[in-house]
This record gives structure tokens, sequence and C-alpha cells, in this order.
């Protein structure tokens, strides 16, 4: 039986660093995109604040960005020995 490990990220404005949350489910992945990934969070935050982006476009956006983080996640572990 082939179980695939969902992966689930919250992106909350008091929630734990992507990285901490990943390590917490298990995965492996480049800490150092996952810190381009925490970057990007932060930017996305400081403008949502700072009313430059509307809810539709953050949350838009927020999909792209999980997207990514995914995507490097399921491709890292592949090529990583478990």
């Amino acid at each position: 039986m082939n179980k695939t490990k969902e992966i689930g990220i919250r992106f909350g404005v008091l929630s734990p660093p992507i990285a901490e949350q990943l390590t917490e489910q298990g995965f492996t992945f480049d800490a150092n995109k996952i810190a381009t990934f925490e970057a990007h969070r932060d930017r996305l935050t400081h403008l949502r604040f700072a009313d430059l982006l509307s809810d539709s476009v953050y949350d838009k956006v927020l999909q792209k960005l999980f997207a990514k983080i995914k995507n490097h996640v399921q491709d890292y572990s592949k090529l990583t020995p478990h």
C-alpha cells in the first residue's frame, strides 16, 4: 500500500516558521530553499497589512507559494535517502 503524506502549512502571522512546521510533520527539505519561501511569506504579510494586497490576491499568492513549497518537499524527498 502506497500512502502519500499530506503537507499542511499555516501561513498566519502567529504561525510557526515553515521549516518548523515541515519538520514537525516529518518532511525533509533544503533549509536554504525553505528560508527563501519564509522570506516570501514575510513579505506577503507586510504587503497585506500595509493594505497593498487585497485578501483575494493574498489568498491566490499564498496558494502559489504553497504549491512551490509542496513541489520542493516532494522533489527533495525523492532525491534524499530516507
